[in-house]
């Protein structure tokens, strides 16, 4: 099945962070580490070869990840 196909608008998954924190901010990262558990809320293309994940964090705050960053619950 395709990624588009199991993750929608509302889905909950967990993101992991050892596969991203080098491009994130420490207030981002303070708020996976918090709960990694987040919601999706939208999608976003990415370099034209897959599609990134907008979640919403712990903190309120919005974040994009590659598909490879996260895991669906």
């Amino acid at each position: 099945m395709e990624f588009l196909d199991l993750v929608k608008i509302g889905s909950k998954v967990k993101v992991n962070i050892d596969l991203s924190k080098d491009r994130l901010n420490a207030k981002t990262i303070e708020a996976i580490k918090k709960s990694s558990i987040c919601l999706v809320k939208d999608f976003r293309l990415t370099d034209g070869k897959g599609i990134g994940v907008i979640v919403e964090l712990s903190n309120g705050e919005k974040e994009w990840f590659f598909e490879n960053e996260i895991q669906l619950l």
